[in-house]
């Protein structure tokens, strides 16, 4: 079971966010998880504790700053309002950090998102900061060989 925590974007904002770290957090990875479009509510904080069951650290920022949506209009309105340069940059990117800086002893971290519509995220945050274009799972790469 996880637990909120506060965290500084790089802009120097302290920011929630929910973290659920495994029974042995050193030396584990971290993961960012982006909520889906209802906010960080029970399923979302759930998910991160299963990824934490295996041995990830996950860290889910709170976009939407403590508002959580019931219903598909509350949901809409809040991810319109969403000011997705500023989630991107500085609470994402303040969440990679936190678990770079947090991380004893490993150098992996990533991030994933979970959708409304089924189509799979195009990029992950590296632990770097910066996103990286990821393929879609649905594209199969075939390896042609030449047989003489």
């Amino acid at each position: 079971m996880g637990k909120m925590i506060s965290y500084n974007r790089p802009d120097g904002q302290s920011v929630a966010g929910y973290l659920a770290e495994p029974a042995t957090a050193v030396g584990a990875p971290g993961m960012v998880v982006i909520q889906e479009w209802w906010g960080l509510n029970d399923q979302i904080k759930g998910v991160s504790d299963k990824l934490a069951a295996p041995g990830y650290r996950a860290l889910v920022p709170e976009l939407y700053r403590g508002k959580v949506a019931l219903e598909a209009n509350e949901a809409e309105h809040l991810m319109t309002n969403l000011n997705f340069g500023d989630a991107a940059s500085q609470d994402v990117r303040g969440a990679a950090q936190y678990l770079k800086a947090s991380t004893r002893g490993s150098r992996s971290r990533r991030s994933t998102s979970w959708r409304r519509s089924s189509a799979p995220p195009t990029s992950i945050l590296s632990s770097t900061g910066r996103t990286q274009s990821t393929p879609s799972p649905t594209r199969r790469r075939t390896r042609r060989t030449c047989r003489s």
